[in-house]
C-alpha cells in the first residue's frame, strides 16, 4: 500500500515538473506540497481500513479502555490498555468480547459495555482510571448506534478456521 502511494506520488510530481520549462528548487517544493495536499484531500491510499471500528465506540467505554469490531469473527471487544495496581481483577483478563453471529448486535455490544463498566467500578478512585463522566451501559446513544450499525452492516460473514 505504501509502496503505491509512494509511486504515485513520484509520478504525479514528475508530471507536474514536465510541464515547466525551467524549474528551481523551490517550483521543486511547492510543486511536492500541492501533490500531497491532492493526495491528502482525494484521501487516496490513506488510511484506507476495510471493516475499522468506528472511533465513536470508544466514548462508550472507560477511562483506559478500547472498545471496537473483530470483523473476521464478528464480534465486539473491550480491551484495558493498563492494569490496575493492585491488581483487582486478578484470574480475570484484561480483554472481553461478545459475538453478533446469532445474535442482535446491540445485546453483544451492551454486554461488552456492561462489563468493561464492571471491571472500571472497583478500580474508579485510581487515578489512571478516573473519569467525569461514568455511563449507564444499558443505554446507547442513538448517534453511537447509527454510527455502529453502518460499520456492522458491512462486516462480512464470520471466518471459519
Amino acid at each position: 500500500m505504501k509502496s503505491q502511494r509512494s509511486l504515485l506520488l513520484c509520478m504525479m510530481v514528475r508530471i507536474r515538473l514536465s510541464q515547466m520549462t525551467n524549474p528551481t528548487r523551490g517550483h521543486m517544493v511547492r510543486t511536492l506540497r500541492q501533490v500531497v495536499e491532492l493526495l491528502a484531500q482525494v484521501d487516496l491510499f490513506l488510511h484506507a481500513r476495510k471493516n475499522a471500528s468506528p472511533a465513536v465506540l470508544n466514548e462508550l467505554a472507560p477511562p483506559r479502555c478500547y472498545f471496537g469490531i473483530d470483523a473476521k469473527a464478528r464480534r465486539f471487544k473491550m480491551k484495558f490498555r493498563e492494569t490496575p495496581r493492585p491488581n483487582v481483577w486478578a484470574g480475570r483478563a484484561a480483554n472481553f468480547s461478545r459475538n453478533f453471529s446469532n445474535r442482535p448486535w446491540l445485546d453483544a455490544l451492551k454486554e461488552v459495555r456492561k462489563e468493561a463498566w464492571q471491571r472500571w467500578e472497583p478500580v474508579k478512585d485510581q487515578k489512571l482510571f478516573r473519569c467525569d463522566r461514568p455511563q449507564t451501559p444499558s443505554e446507547t446513544p442513538e448517534r453511537i448506534a447509527n454510527a455502529t450499525k453502518d460499520c456492522v452492516d458491512v462486516v462480512p460473514e464470520r471466518v471459519k478456521y
